[in-house]
């Protein structure tokens, strides 16, 4: 439950969809072509073409798609939204486990993320409108980056919870 002095923000961010959901249309339309060439051999290939048109369809719905955000004292729980209608949690980042933030385009950042010695999750829009922020944690021993697009409300929350740890 909510204090009355606890600090909460909460923000949605447009995801940019990847290769992942671009292929997945790629193969329903290989789908559908395999079902027309079926169909001229036997009657199983309507139901190839309609598995293929409703595998499309779903593929297409679920590029549109946001991030939730949602800070409460410096605890980060990260939702991806799905075409508007599908909720899937992705993470929760507890503020105690969180080692560093920074912004991404720091010397420090990019030279982490170029190293590879770490695992980098991306839950930004994938444009350069707006300041990306680096969270980094420790998950069994592996450093991993958060890149979040913060708003103001709640880069300045981050940064008051976080005091020593933000380098910001």
């Amino acid at each position: 439950m909510f204090d009355s002095q606890d600090q909460y923000s909460e923000q949605l961010v447009k995801g940019k969809a990847g290769g992942g959901e671009i292929s997945k249309i790629v193969i329903a339309a290989l789908v559908i072509t395999a079902g027309m060439v079926v169909t001229t051999m036997t009657g199983l290939g309507l139901f190839v073409i309609a598995g293929g048109i409703a595998f499309l369809i779903y593929s297409i719905r679920a590029m549109k798609f946001e991030y939730e955000y949602i800070i409460v004292n410096g605890d980060i729980d990260l939702t991806k939204i799905i075409a508007m209608q599908k909720r899937k949690p992705l993470r929760s980042i507890p503020q105690d486990s969180i080692t560093a933030m920074d912004r991404a385009d720091s010397a420090k950042t990019q030279n982490d993320m170029e190293v590879g010695d770490c695992d980098v999750y991306d839950y930004t829009d994938g444009t350069e409108e707006s300041p990306v922020y680096a969270i980094y944690t420790v998950n069994k021993g592996k450093t991993e980056i958060h890149l979040l697009q913060l708003s103001e409300k709640s880069l300045e929350q981050m940064k008051f919870v976080l005091k020593k740890r933000s380098l910001i």
